[in-house]
């Protein structure tokens, strides 16, 4: 019985010393996150270290997290600022000031021959990336970019596959003469109007090859970019452009730069993607039989179509013209490089068939960015971008055209 009664003893010390255990580890921990200006920061991310577990400040800039250990250790995030990791110990109050990253001032931007700070560049610059470019399919980069840019203006003047684009940074400037802007691509300036009365091709170093085409008045010179193919884009929107490009950046400039090679193991990369284009919604029309009792009708003559239910349903040129279309991309990407040596190699193949039958577009495309520094004093490279177009296209839009270019 004694010994019964020591055990219970001893089990009720254990679990008495366990629950105190567990009270000192299970805190809540509450505070005041602020900027180094002690203005309060909302949306701050607060997280334990290790763990997805975390909350974030309300628009008072306080935070409330349960259930935490004195061990643990809490990590304060926010965009822009240097984030900061605390141990708990014996604090339930954590008040913390962020500091402002300096670093991301650092941040370069292409402003014609060459980059500067971008904390430093006083004229109108927007600036795009890759990931943002190819967040969803397209046939040509200026469709990436459209709404992204504020004040730039995208318009898809044809629906079919590899239809002209129209490009507006600083609005329509000229009623004669085109308003698209100047585009440069890897410092090779590209026409990129869809007016003009041939398809220009950019290839080998600083060379421009003009092929002549019935069709290239409907096919954009920028379906021989490939997106995947861009690292970033930067659009100079004011005057200042002048200064370096001449009366030709009236329109703005389109700055383009392809991806380079970088120091490190080779890297091979594929890309690709399948998807189907169809129509949203068919228009509701008359079958033959409705159309025949409406001909009586307007002409008032019940014997143009005596018997209007013997036509039946006729035809619906609708389903017949239009199809489910294909729609697929495939992208070889080849790095890499050591400290003297760089190359980048990018093979593509884009396929788009219309959704009005016998019309499709086709670019096969290569590019090759080959960099080596001899001595300190020297550099060698170059960059060569290949593209091939094929069109085939029905009657619309009153054009009637097939070709190549």
């Amino acid at each position: 019985m004694i010994q019964k009664l020591r055990n219970c003893k001893l089990i009720l010390l254990l679990t008495i010393l366990s629950l105190q255990v567990l009270a000192q580890n299970s805190l809540t921990i509450t505070g005041v996150v602020t900027d180094s200006g002690n203005e309060v920061l909302p949306g701050v991310s607060v997280t334990i270290e290790g763990t997805t577990k975390g909350t974030t400040t309300d628009k008072d800039g306080k935070y409330s997290m349960s259930g935490v250990k004195n061990t643990d250790k809490l990590v304060f995030s926010y965009v822009g600022y240097v984030a900061r990791t605390f141990l708990i110990g014996k604090q339930t109050t954590i008040n913390v000031s962020l500091s402002s990253d300096d670093k991301t001032l650092d941040e370069v931007v292409v402003v014609g021959y060459g980059t500067q700070r971008k904390v430093e560049t006083t004229g109108s610059i927007a600036t795009l990336k890759a990931d943002e470019i190819l967040q969803t399919p397209v046939a040509n980069f200026a469709q990436g970019i459209q709404s992204r840019v504020a004040g730039m203006q995208i318009t898809q003047n044809s629906g079919s596959p590899g239809g002209s684009i129209s490009v507006r940074v600083r609005g329509t400037n000229s009623i004669g003469g085109s308003s698209e802007p100047l585009y440069i691509v890897d410092g090779i300036q590209l026409d990129g109007s869809a007016e003009s009365p041939s398809a220009q091709v950019t290839l080998a170093g600083n060379a421009g090859v003009n092929l002549d085409n019935k069709s290239s008045a409907s096919v954009s010179p920028l379906n021989s970019i490939n997106p995947n193919d861009i690292e970033s884009v930067e659009i100079l929107k004011d005057a200042s452009a002048a200064a370096i490009y001449g009366s030709r950046a009236a329109n703005g400039v389109v700055i383009i730069t392809t991806k380079q090679g970088k120091s490190g193991a080779t890297k091979i990369t594929y890309d690709g993607y399948r998807g189907v284009q169809q129509v949203n919604k068919l228009v509701s029309m008359l079958n033959a039989t409705q159309m025949g009792e409406l001909e009586n009708e307007i002409y008032k003559n019940p014997n143009r179509f005596p018997d209007p239910n013997s036509l039946g349903e006729g035809t619906n040129w609708q389903k017949i013209v239009f199809r489910d279309a294909p729609i697929q991309s495939h992208q070889l990407t080849i790095s890499g490089g050591n400290d003297k040596s760089k190359i980048s190699l990018g093979l593509n193949y884009f396929n788009q068939d219309g959704i009005v039958i016998n019309s499709d577009y086709s670019r096969y495309s290569l590019r090759l960015n080959l960099n080596h520094q001899a001595n300190k004093w020297l550099k060698i490279g170059t960059s060569i971008i290949g593209s091939r177009g094929i069109t085939n296209r029905v009657q619309t839009a009153g054009s009637a055209q097939d070709g190549a270019n």
